[in-house]
């Protein structure tokens, strides 16, 4: 089915993908069109980015920062994340330190470069991005502990070693919960210790089991083995 586009010249329009088209004086996302774009040099990377010469965008409006000439999608064409010489972009938002030259993607949402790992933009707190590896259901894990979407769990680098994911069932689907960082310390305040300087909010998993051979967790929670 055709829609319609607000102001575009009907003989020289055309789809450029489902999200972007152009003719031959603008740019659109969808029915909008996208102000002040350089039209001979407008490039589409995927439904969400494009750029021209002078400017890189995210949907129809500039992405603040980015430049144009060495920014490109971070793996597949349908990626959210993008970098330049100098920035990691999680869809519109740039990633707090995040290393564009060692900036590589993983499993389910998780990324890491030479420092950090991160579960979409937000960095997981001590996280070893040389031993790091994703498990199932919304855990991971590298030589020193096991990380709940982006909290530690604070076991021992042996627990973390034997921890293994399993198939119980808690009665709900897996899946991500989002919190500010206020909102996270008031419903876990056992973790009011934890150094939350690299975040701005927390993701965590939920509804599924994991256990080390005497400890057992549904998400964050330690339950009954």
């Amino acid at each position: 089915m055709g829609r319609k586009v607000n102001n575009a010249d009907p003989k020289t329009f055309k789809l450029l993908n489902e999200a972007y088209s152009k003719d031959n004086n603008n740019a659109f996302y969808y029915r909008t069109e996208i102000p002040n774009t350089d039209i001979r040099t407008f490039t589409v990377l995927n439904e969400i980015y494009a750029k021209d010469k002078n400017a890189v965008y995210y949907k129809n409006s500039i992405l603040q920062g980015a430049d144009p000439s060495t920014f490109s999608l971070v793996g597949y064409v349908t990626s959210n994340y993008a970098k330049d010489k100098s920035s990691v972009f999680f869809y519109e938002t740039p990633i707090l330190n995040a290393d564009p030259e060692t900036f590589v993607l993983l499993a389910d949402g998780y990324a890491k470069d030479k420092n950090h790992v991160y579960l979409q933009e937000v960095i997981i707190i001590g996280a070893d991005p040389h031993t790091f590896k994703v498990l199932e259901g919304y855990y991971a894990k590298d030589k020193y502990d096991v990380y709940c979407g982006i909290i530690p769990l604070g076991l021992t680098p042996s627990e973390a070693n034997e921890f293994r994911t399993t198939n119980e069932k808690t009665g709900q689907m897996s899946s991500r919960s989002y919190y500010s960082i206020s909102e996270f310390i008031n419903k876990y305040p056992s973790y009011s210790s934890l150094d939350t300087t690299l975040i701005k909010r927390v993701i965590i998993g939920d509804g599924t089991y994991g256990r080390t051979k005497k400890r057992k967790f549904i998400g964050l929670r330690e339950v009954e083995p």
